[in-house]
């Protein structure tokens, strides 16, 4: 299935209608979500002109429940699905393999695997970071569709994906990730694995979301909130949780910001002041150059898009941080860099075209949608610096800026790969490691056709660039 992203979309629409409230005064504003990331009065202002009308917010609206229909027939799906069994021989632990390790050409056996970085083996699809996706994807999707427009279908079926992933006997995960990212011949799990469970962040967001719906109950609000209780304690407590909470890079920063999240969910209120009071000396002083570029970022074969993931959990816990009354969008000190100089040491790139002078595989452009995403938190932050210029460039919407810069990732499994080259070059597309890149998601199902006579054709995925593998 191509996800187009319209959560996205729409949160891009939440926030920018921040920059524009006021100017339907009349309307009655509906409940506000208790999201800590998203922008709740933003959200509700969007609903309200979804309610009274609001034609402009229709064909995005449209979209996002073209979506959510669709993620009615995905899963529910659980760690109990992947083929592998863990270590621990417990299907109920997670299991991933780290995205970048290949076999080893030299060896008989392929072991130990050699890493090969921005280059993710398909091999990882066997374990849980795929089923993983399809939760949060499909959480997401519902769970705002419910919101935006009420209709308790929606809300049950994300309901029945949370419940079945965190909390059924028969399927729930448990709360560690002690073999995440494991790498064949080397380890049977490391600390970075941990980044895979940033997402669970999105899912509390929506959790919020489906507040008040008939199918997500105080009783699942209580076992939800010892699940990740306990996940947080084993972040804590454990030698994969204190070796990711040491790492320098974008791992880091999305550790201190899950564990913040966490805390906050679970009513641990202090572990939150803790790390998010330690976050500008921690992360921001070390990671953000007087220049604003971000040298843990820049060594990698996606130096540009890993500045943009790790820009996103600076952000993330910046905002955190502002409901515990520290201010981290305004830190600064002479020797160091700031939130805002990170983004503005980004955009050049993507939107006056300068080169970006470190290694990059992949076509900034991709990342266009995901800077706007940013752009649209900082044009609210920092009101005098003229962001929102971006957001709405003359001649087009903001929904008609986003689609045209996704970039489609297809993954083609087939005896025969090598037959796909031709049809996929001819399309503007390049070949990788298994992979075909296109310039937009358009053509990801150009492709795709392209690629379907092919004769011992297994498997066929299409993914927006934003669904990339993170990972060391």
């Amino acid at each position: 299935m191509v996800m187009w992203n319209c959560r996205c979309l729409i949160c891009l629409m939440c926030m920018w209608g921040t920059l524009c409230m006021g100017a339907e005064t009349a309307l009655q504003t509906p409940p506000i979500p208790a999201v800590r990331l998203l922008d709740g009065q933003a959200m509700a202002a969007v609903k309200a002109r979804i309610q009274g009308g609001a034609a402009d917010l229709q064909p995005a609206l449209n979209r996002l429940c073209t979506e959510a229909d669709a993620a009615l027939n995905q899963g529910p799906v659980s760690v109990m699905d992947k083929q592998a069994v863990p270590p621990s021989g417990d299907r109920h632990d997670y299991m991933s393999m780290g995205p970048y390790w290949w076999p080893n050409p030299d060896t008989v056996d392929g072991l130990p695997y050699i890493r090969r970085d921005g280059h993710a083996n398909p091999e990882r699809e066997q374990f849980d970071y795929v089923p993983l996706g399809t939760l949060t994807d499909s959480v997401h999707v519902l769970s705002l569709a419910y919101y935006l427009t009420d209709k308790q279908v929606y809300a049950a079926h994300a309901a029945t994906m949370i419940r079945t992933w965190f909390l059924d006997e028969a399927t729930r995960m448990n709360p560690n990730l002690t073999f995440g990212q494991h790498i064949p011949g080397i380890t049977e799990g490391r600390g970075i694995g941990l980044i895979e469970t940033r997402r669970f962040v999105d899912i509390l967001e929506d959790v919020s979301l489906l507040a008040g719906s008939n199918a997500w109950q105080a009783a699942d609000a209580r076992a939800l909130k010892q699940w990740f209780s306990d996940f947080l304690t084993w972040m804590l407590e454990s030698k994969n949780g204190q070796d990711e909470a040491a790492t320098k890079n974008n791992h880091g920063s999305w550790y201190d910001v899950q564990v913040a999240y966490y805390a906050l969910f679970t009513g641990r209120d202090s572990i939150a002041q803790d790390v998010l009071g330690r976050f500008a000396e921690k992360r921001l002083a070390r990671h953000i150059e007087p220049d604003g570029s971000q040298p843990y970022e820049l060594d990698r074969t996606k130096s540009y898009g890993y500045s943009v993931f790790n820009l996103e959990a600076l952000f993330a816990g910046a905002t955190l941080a502002r409901d515990l009354g520290i201010d981290l969008w305004h830190w600064s000190d002479q020797e160091h860099g700031s939130l805002q100089k990170a983004l503005d040491y980004l955009m050049p790139h993507t939107f006056s075209g300068k080169p970006w002078p470190h290694t990059q595989i992949v076509n900034i452009a991709a990342y266009r949608e995901r800077l706007l995403r940013l752009l649209s938190q900082a044009a609210i932050v920092y009101p005098d610096t003229g962001y929102e210029r971006f957001l709405n460039e003359p001649g087009e919407s903001l929904q008609d800026t986003l689609m045209p810069w996704m970039t489609g990732i297809l993954h083609v499994e087939t005896r025969d790969l090598k037959s796909c080259i031709g049809p996929a070059k001819k399309k503007g597309g390049f070949t990788m490691d298994g992979y075909i890149h296109t310039n937009d998601g358009g053509e990801a199902i150009a492709l795709f056709t392209a690629c379907l006579p092919l004769e011992g054709l297994t498997r066929v995925v299409a993914q927006p660039v934003g669904h990339y593998y993170p990972g060391n």
